[in-house]
């Protein structure tokens, strides 16, 4: 069981391990999107298509119905276009510097992070790791990406969450006695779903007990940006991803609608980065960093620590070797080794860019850091003891 309070706080390199892309790759996948929509748009446009979706009919009220689908087309081509040229290293900042385009922006997100998720279901694992290995200069990493089974791959890291969850429980009840919470910036539900699956699947967690949605409830997991969907339901909801003209462009035309009308309601629970400011959501915000300052151990899993989103937590403060808050162990993630991100923790933790020269850094008698170069499940696996200690 977590007895000491504990914060898991989860970048983009965490959701990685379950299929969903960061943050240059999200980019590549929402160009690929914005283009099949843009060919939608178009179609629409020349056919006179009368299947208005909810995002013709709630974004582009202003307009008169005759002019909605050409002003869509416009918008899908421009941030299209727009994505191409600046290549952003992250989709957020891209859309806060564009407004106007943040309507089909985030339906472009949704319907990718909605994709994946079915992705993972249908594979069994991490089509990152077969894309991964896809991507490589040498042709034989090629072809084992095209050959690889992505189920053998070790990623579901969240195992190590439950262990440490279960482990001492005796009762049913004893699983809301843990003193743990999460805090995301990823829009994806992978930590829900993982969590209850998992958890679900231990006797003694009686369902009737209702348990595993009481302790996963009451903001126990905190999305600062929002999610795509909530959990429960824990299944992907139902979305019509068969799309075709085989049966009339009517019926493609009414598909079509019901798709984008579910994914753009999925698409209203994302809230995009703003470059200065993110008002949004402060009480979740509030409350996250509460749960920071009070935790005498923090995860820092798959987080590149931007400096907009750690200034939002109060990380630097709360975490920082002086602070005068209560006492703290950090473990946090380096995937690689990147100087880059390791200067920017070390100006958070220690306010000097240049240390962590080693994995493990004391930095005062209430301060402990710990640093792995490894990805979130070998880090979890192979580096931090912490989850053994119950």
């Amino acid at each position: 069981m977590f007895i000491t309070p504990t914060v898991f706080i989860l970048g983009a390199g965490a959701s990685w391990h379950y299929g969903y892309p960061t943050g240059e790759g999200l980019v590549k996948k929402i160009i690929a999107k914005a283009k099949e929509l843009t060919a939608y748009f178009e179609s629409s446009l020349n056919s006179s298509n009368k299947q208005y979706p909810y995002l013709i009919l709630e974004e582009f009220s202003s307009i008169s119905l005759d002019d909605r689908w050409g002003v869509a087309l416009t918008q899908c081509k421009k941030l299209k276009e727009g994505l191409e040229q600046v290549r952003p290293l992250v989709i957020d900042y891209y859309l806060g510097w564009n407004a106007h385009l943040q309507p089909i922006g985030r339906l472009l997100i949704a319907w990718v992070i909605l994709e994946c998720e079915k992705t993972y279901l249908e594979l069994g694992g991490n089509i990152n790791q077969q894309e991964r290995l896809s991507a490589s200069p040498f042709k034989s990493e090629q072809l084992a990406g095209h050959e690889c089974d992505v189920k053998k791959f070790n990623d579901d890291w969240c195992r190590f969450v439950i262990h440490n969850l279960a482990i001492n429980c005796t009762t049913s009840s004893d699983l809301l006695k843990n003193e743990v919470s999460f805090v995301t910036f990823n829009y994806d539900v992978s930590l829900e779903v993982a969590l209850h699956k998992g958890l679900g699947h231990i006797r003694l967690f009686k369902e009737e007990d209702d348990v595993i949605t009481k302790f996963l409830g009451a903001g126990r997991i905190k999305h600062i940006y929002g999610q795509v969907r909530d959990v429960p339901p824990v299944d992907l909801p139902d979305v019509k991803w068969e799309r075709s003209t085989e049966h009339g462009i009517e019926q493609y035309q009414l598909d079509y609608k019901e798709f984008l009308d579910a994914v753009y309601e999925k698409s209203l629970g994302i809230r995009v980065i703003d470059p200065k400011d993110k008002k949004a959501d402060r009480d979740v915000i509030d409350a996250a960093r509460k749960e920071i300052d009070d935790a005498e151990i923090v995860y820092i899993l798959g987080y590149g620590f931007d400096k907009n989103n750690s200034e939002r937590l109060g990380l630097s403060k709360s975490l920082h070797y002086d602070s005068s808050s209560t006492k703290k162990h950090v473990l946090f993630t380096n995937f690689g080794n990147q100087d880059r991100i390791r200067k920017r923790a070390s100006g958070i933790f220690l306010g000097r860019p240049h240390g962590f020269a080693t994995s493990v850094e004391r930095a005062g008698s209430s301060r402990e850091y710990e640093l792995s170069v490894r990805n979130v499940y070998d880090a979890l696996e192979l580096d931090f003891e912490t989850l053994d200690e119950t």
